[in-house]
């Protein structure tokens, strides 16, 4: 997701095709070095499931 907003969680199932990017030398804008792109899919249109509980508090 692209924004200034975190959830925090354990695991992530993302049923949709994707890939894990490392790329230390040429971080983010935001400056992320890992992150995950979804392929083929609007992230922006997609709304997280109800049963997602944060055990950050």
């Amino acid at each position: 997701m692209r924004g200034k907003t975190n959830v925090y969680a354990h695991s992530l199932e993302i049923p949709y095709p994707c890939r894990i990017v490392y790329n230390p030398d040429e971080p983010l804008d935001c400056g992320a070095k890992v992150w995950i792109e979804v392929l083929g899919f609007d992230l922006a249109a997609m709304q997280p499931p109800a049963n997602i509980v944060s055990s950050y508090g």
